[in-house]
């Protein structure tokens, strides 16, 4: 992530007023901008921005952008247009900074745009920019450390070693590539509570190989206060040898029925890491050690947040269905198309492509007299998904409308339906109390040939779309699934009276190709959590759902499986996941995320190995678990 995005709480040194005004114009509406606390404040330090309009008209309604220019000329929308008139950022690089706000009077259409306001806030280094040691400090998170080291060539790179006591096993942050005249900064995350680590600064070559190192520094982690709701974790099953290369698990519950916060912990359930609030979707974690999700406190479009956050809990970059809304809008009236809208964010947030975009659903529903059972007399609202694709500054640049691209005609193969505030079901048309919930699309990836892969649960497909780079039409390139366009090479056995529903996902959760742009055995691997609810219902009321593993030859449309059967039904959420070991071998991991009752959820994390044998399991007792992630570290997402 560059520098401007980790300026997240700074202070001011030179405030500029919108207007300039005489004593005879001091009513006139003008804005300013605050810093709390003060400039200058050390790397780190949290700095609230607050927006004032004064002197505003009576009634009036306002929305604010926060932005911000970084020492080196890169400028960065921090969040966009959203009502809360203030926005908290943390900064991990010395200078100046100039940090905006440009406000709108929302009143009345069309919106009043006052001129930006600007304030400078300088942040200032921890050490001197050849200190031989570096230096570490808390954060607001008892379990993260924020270490700076001195300056180093360009070139190379710098990363902080960090064991737990003195002879514990070392753990390192990413490598993040050196910028003469700078110190280098970094959280240090995946530690246990209450606990002394020894840490010290490494610097690296381009592959990887340690150059110079600093003097161990110690740092005693804190507690885990007592309001941050986490689980009771239960290991099932010990891992074995080869599991301890992926020795983190990133869990992302979800915040209903309780509150649960997004956390990691070891393979023994031993918490390591924590967020600061609940989220609805927590989504992905980045190579920096960044966290994505979607936050949606109420069906308000200025509640359907999507945010990425850093590990010490500070909030990086933000916008809101809102102001998506208005993107969308015009980006349809610039393609000369009929602007379309949608109604919330929902089930996927990723920055993975090379160049930083962004991949979101949103959701979107049509009324119909034609499709799906409606009639003139008697139309049926049908709910269907907008892919949205967003730029590193998360403005729209792109968009895919399934409206637009796919057969209506096709029932979703439960006939699954929403009810007005049902639980997992976004807002539609209120003349309806009930919707066709027709697609439920639950992940999107890019590829590594510049296309889209998108999971729609209920038509139990995954669909390849035309992206092309943001250069293509989104027209459908292929559907993979029962009545789709590749066949099975190893088909099952089975007695199911539609054998196709037997042998595919269904009501399928997290398809991806995993490595993206490499293979095994010359083949694309492609991972599938299968939750099974169209197989349970057709071919066996007591089927548990499986993991999946699809070994695609594409030009040939051709697919092996491999199945693991898993011990419970998950009938929502999950995610499945290839670990790939130096010796090239490789195990799975699942995430059988919708176990129990509303009255006792939990959830799974289970390991395979390649015959499909369960290795590993940990359990979460209490929530439900949208997604997990083996990872290596908490800066090595899984190789996607």
């Amino acid at each position: 992530m560059k520098a401007s995005a980790r300026c997240s709480s700074l202070s001011m040194y030179v405030t500029f007023a919108v207007l300039l005004v005489a004593p005879a114009f001091a009513n006139v509406p003008r804005v300013t901008l605050t810093a709390n606390p003060p400039g200058p404040q050390k790397i780190g330090t949290p700095v609230t921005f607050t927006a004032t309009v004064l002197n505003p008209p009576q009634g009036h309604t306002f929305d604010y952008q926060f932005s911000t220019t970084a020492p080196d000329g890169t400028h960065e929308i921090l969040r966009d247009y959203n009502v809360p008139n203030s926005f908290t950022q943390a900064t991990l690089q010395e200078g100046t900074y100039a940090i905006s706000v440009v406000v709108r009077d929302t009143t009345h259409t069309p919106y009043f745009v006052y001129p930006p306001v600007q304030i400078r806030y300088v942040m200032q280094p921890w050490i001197p920019l050849f200190s031989s040691t570096g230096a570490v400090h808390p954060t607001a998170s008892p379990l993260v450390a924020l270490f700076s080291a001195p300056t180093c060539p360009a070139g190379q790179y710098m990363a902080v070693q960090f064991r737990l006591g003195s002879a514990g096993p070392v753990s390192a942050t990413n490598a993040l590539p050196c910028t003469p005249g700078l110190t280098e900064n970094v959280y240090v995350a995946g530690m246990l509570q209450n606990s002394l680590y020894e840490m010290n600064w490494a610097r690296l070559d381009a592959s990887g190989n340690v150059l110079a190192t600093g003097a161990q520094l110690p740092f005693n982690t804190g507690s885990i206060p007592s309001g941050v709701t986490l689980p009771n974790m239960t290991v099932l099953q010990a891992p074995p040898p080869e599991s301890e290369a992926y020795p983190v698990i990133f869990h992302a519950p979800l915040a209903f029925p309780q509150p649960f916060v997004p956390f990691a912990t070891d393979l023994y359930g031993n918490v390591i890491w924590y967020g600061p609030f609940p989220v609805s979707f927590t989504t992905h974690t980045e190579p920096n050690g960044d966290v994505m999700g979607i936050e949606s406190p109420s069906w308000d479009l200025h509640q359907q947040v999507l945010f990425e956050m850093d590990l010490a809990g500070n909030v990086v970059q933000t916008t809101n269905g809102s102001i998506l809304n208005e993107q969308l809008a015009a980006l349809a009236i610039r393609n000369g198309q009929q602007p379309i809208a949608i109604t919330s964010l929902h089930h996927e947030a990723r920055r993975y492509a090379p160049n930083g975009d962004i991949l979101v659903y949103g959701s979107r529903d049509v009324v119909s007299t034609q499709y799906q059972g409606g009639t003139q007399q008697n139309p049926v609202d049908i709910i269907g998904d907008v892919l949205l694709v967003l730029d590193p500054n998360m403005q729209l640049i792109w968009y895919w409308d399934s409206f637009a691209h796919e057969d209506l005609s096709r029932l979703a193969t439960l006939d699954d339906t929403c009810l007005q505030g049902q639980s997992g079901c976004p807002p539609f048309n209120q003349q309806f109390q009930m919707a066709n919930d027709w697609l439920h699309s639950n992940s999107a990836q890019f590829t590594a040939d510049g296309n889209i892969v998108v999971s729609q649960r209920n038509q139990d497909l995954v669909l390849k779309i035309n992206y092309n780079n943001g250069a293509g039409d989104g027209s459908i390139l292929w559907r993979l699934g029962n009545q789709g366009d590749f066949t099975l090479v190893n088909p099952l056995q089975t007695t199911c009276s539609d054998p196709g529903v037997a042998q595919w996902f269904t009501h399928q959760h997290d398809a991806e190709f995993q490595f993206n742009d490499t293979t095994i055995d010359g083949l694309q691997v492609m991972t599938v959590f299968d939750d099974g609810n169209t197989r349970l219902a057709v071919c066996d009321p007591h089927a548990n759902s499986r993991g999946m593993l699809l070994f695609m030859s594409e030009p040939d449309r051709q697919i092996y499986m491999e199945i693991t059967p898993l011990n419970g039904y998950s009938g929502a959420l999950g995610s499945a996941q290839v670990m790939l070991y130096d010796d090239g071998s490789y195990n799975t991991s699942y995430d059988n995320g919708f176990l129990g009752t509303l009255q006792s959820p939990f959830s799974q994390t289970v390991e395979s190995d390649q015959a499909g044998n369960i290795v590993y399991a940990i359990q979460a007792n209490g929530p439900w678990t949208y997604r997990t992630f083996r990872m290596r570290d908490l800066y090595s997402p899984p190789e996607l």
